[in-house]
C-alpha cells in the first residue's frame, strides 16, 4: 500500500522474447485448441508480472526478399540471427529483459550489447542453453575468445542439469553467480495419461544429435522385441535397421502423443552428452505414466532415480540396454509402477509452467 492508502500500481515486467520459431506459423500447425501457443509451453511465462512480447517482422517482407536475404545468410550462418534483432531495434530498447531462447538467438543481440552499442545495453538479457555446455570445450581459441566476450554482458545463463555449471563457469568464464540452472518442464496437461489400451511394442523418439541408435539396435536385435522408432531416417546414416524395428521417420504431434500413450515401454538411448539429451521425449513419457528406459548420464540424473520413476542403463551397453527393455516388457506390475512414479515425478518438479515461472523470476531479480 502507498503511504495514501490506496494500492500501489504493479507494473508487469515488460520481457522481449528471441526465438527460433515463427509464432503464427507454429501456433496455426502445432497448437491444440485451448492449449498453449508456442512450443515448450512458453507462452506460459505470461501472468500477473511478465508480459511477453515478440516480433516476426524478419520472416515478413520486405526483409524475405532475395537481395536483403543475400546479405544476410553469410551472417546468419555464422549463428547469430542478426535480421531479427535489427528489426526489432526499438522493441528491444523499450523491454525491461530480453530472454534468447536458445542460444544463438542471443549471439547478436549479445555481441551488440558487450560492444556497449544503445539501446541494446538497456534490458537485462538471459539465455536459455541447450547446447553451448557441450560444444564450447571443442572451441577454436579464436571462437572461445568470442564467447568469452560476447557473454561478459549476458545476465544470466540458464540450462537444464547442474552438471553443465563447471562448464559455463570455466570455459565460458561466465561468473557463477550469473548461472542459473533450471529443471526443464513440459506439457504435463497435453502429455497426459491417455485410456488407450497398450500395444506391444517399444517406442523410441528423438532428433537429438545425442541419441544412441547403434547400442538399441545391437539391444533389440533377434530378441523378438517390436520397436517403433520416430525419427527423420537419414538420423540412421549407414546404420542397418534390424527386422523386428519399424523406421516411422518424422509424425506429427498429435500421431507422436498416440505412439506414447500405446506404447508399452519407452526408451530414450543417448551418448553421453553435457546437457539432458532426450529430456523433452523423457519428460513427455513420464508425464503419460509410461515406463522410461534411458541412459545414465550425468545430466539425465537430474529427472530420472533408477528403479523409482524410470531405468538406467549405462551408456554404450547394448546388453544391459537388452536386459531392461526384456524385464520391463515382461513384467506389467513394475511398469505401472514405474510410470506412476513417474507421473507424480513431472507434475511435482517437471512441468512446463514451472520452468518458465522459474525463469520469469530469474528475469525479474537481475538489477536492472
Amino acid at each position: 500500500m502507498s503511504e495514501t492508502g490506496s494500492p500501489r500500481h504493479h507494473r508487469r515486467l515488460q520481457v522481449f522474447l528471441l526465438k527460433y520459431f515463427d509464432a503464427e506459423q507454429w501456433s496455426r500447425e502445432y497448437a491444440e485448441p485451448g492449449g498453449w501457443q508456442f512450443p515448450y509451453a512458453l507462452d506460459s511465462m505470461c501472468n500477473d508480472d511478465v508480459e511477453l512480447q515478440w516480433s516476426d517482422a524478419a520472416r515478413r517482407p520486405p526483409w524475405t526478399n532475395r537481395l536483403i536475404q543475400g546479405l544476410v545468410r553469410p551472417l546468419e550462418r555464422l549463428g547469430a540471427p542478426f535480421l531479427d534483432v535489427l528489426v526489432s531495434t526499438r522493441a528491444l530498447g523499450r523491454a525491461d529483459a530480453v530472454l534468447s531462447v536458445f542460444e544463438s538467438q542471443a549471439n547478436a543481440f549479445a555481441l551488440l550489447r558487450s560492444l556497449r552499442i544503445p539501446p541494446y545495453t538497456r534490458p537485462r538479457l538471459a539465455v536459455v542453453s541447450c547446447w553451448l555446455a557441450e560444444e564450447s570445450p571443442r572451441f577454436s581459441r579464436s571462437r572461445r575468445a568470442l564467447y568469452r566476450f560476447t557473454y561478459r554482458r549476458v545476465d544470466r545463463v540458464v540450462y537444464f542439469s547442474r552438471n553443465q555449471t563447471a562448464v559455463y563457469r570455466d570455459v565460458l568464464r561466465v561468473p557463477e553467480e550469473r548461472l542459473a540452472c533450471v529443471p526443464f518442464g513440459v506439457d504435463h496437461e497435453y502429455f497426459s495419461p491417455q485410456e488407450l489400451a497398450e500395444d506391444d511394442y517399444v517406442l523410441a523418439v528423438g532428433r537429438d544429435r545425442g541419441r544412441d541408435w547403434a547400442t538399441l539396435f545391437e539391444a533389440v536385435r533377434d530378441t523378438g522385441l517390436v520397436v517403433k522408432i520416430a525419427c527423420r531416417p537419414g538420423e540412421l546414416g549407414s546404420l542397418t535397421v534390424p527386422a523386428n524395428v519399424e523406421v516411422l521417420g518424422t509424425v506429427d504431434r498429435s500421431t507422436y502423443r498416440a505412439l506414447t500413450a500405446r506404447a508399452k515401454v519407452v526408451v530414450v538411448p543417448t551418448h553421453v552428452r553435457a546437457y539432458p539429451s532426450g529430456q523433452s521425449v523423457l519428460l513427455e513419457a513420464m508425464a503419460m505414466g509410461k515406463c522410461c528406459i534411458v541412459t545414465d548420464t550425468p545430466a539425465i540424473r537430474d529427472y530420472v532415480v533408477d528403479e523409482h520413476d524410470g531405468l538406467l542403463v549405462s551408456p554404450n551397453d547394448a546388453g544391459a540396454l537388452r536386459g531392461s527393455l526384456q524385464r520391463a516388457t515382461q513384467d506389467r506390475g513394475l511398469r505401472l509402477r514405474l510410470g506412476s512414479a513417474a507421473r507424480k515425478a513431472v507434475e511435482d518438479s517437471f512441468t512446463a509452467e514451472v520452468m518458465w515461472d522459474r525463469i520469469g523470476e530469474i528475469l525479474g531479480s537481475i538489477n536492472p
